[in-house]
């Protein structure tokens, strides 16, 4: 899945699909988020049994590019601001695992998460396309 979803991240970099205007950085933050998303859903994701169904869309509006990945778990408790500091471990040293959701936060401009009903969740995140730096308070 994740080797997919690099592939993908490739192709559309090679093969240039999106505008000429989209920055490569912010497509680099697309792909780290969806990245850390999935590889989220496919190490924590309760299926109960289901044969996992996972389907990404993005696009470019206005002056962001947007991102959805839904999918068929059920779901995860949703924090809405992470820490403002990188996670440290006891001994000092950065962590190396479990900061998926500060990368997915310090890599998009806006995030939501939110259930279909009951075929599953869907998360939306946005990155601007242009030269003004993020909010920290947004």
């Amino acid at each position: 899945m994740i080797d997919r979803l690099q592939e993908l991240f490739d192709q559309w970099e090679t093969q240039e699909v999106f505008p000429a205007t989209l920055r490569l950085d912010v497509l680099c933050r697309a792909r780290l988020a969806a990245h850390e998303w999935i590889a989220y859903l496919v190490q924590h994701g309760d299926f109960a049994g289901r044969v996992p169904q996972i389907a990404l869309s993005i696009w470019v509006e206005q002056e962001k590019l947007c991102c959805l990945i839904a999918e068929n778990s059920n779901g995860f408790k949703y924090a809405s601001t992470p820490d403002a500091a990188v996670p440290e471990e006891r001994n000092g040293t950065v962590r190396e695992r479990g900061l998926g959701w500060f990368i997915m936060q310090a890599s998009t401009d806006d995030m939501r998460y939110r259930p279909l009903g009951n075929q599953g969740f869907e998360i939306t995140f946005f990155i601007r396309n242009e030269d003004v730096p993020k909010d920290p308070s947004s």
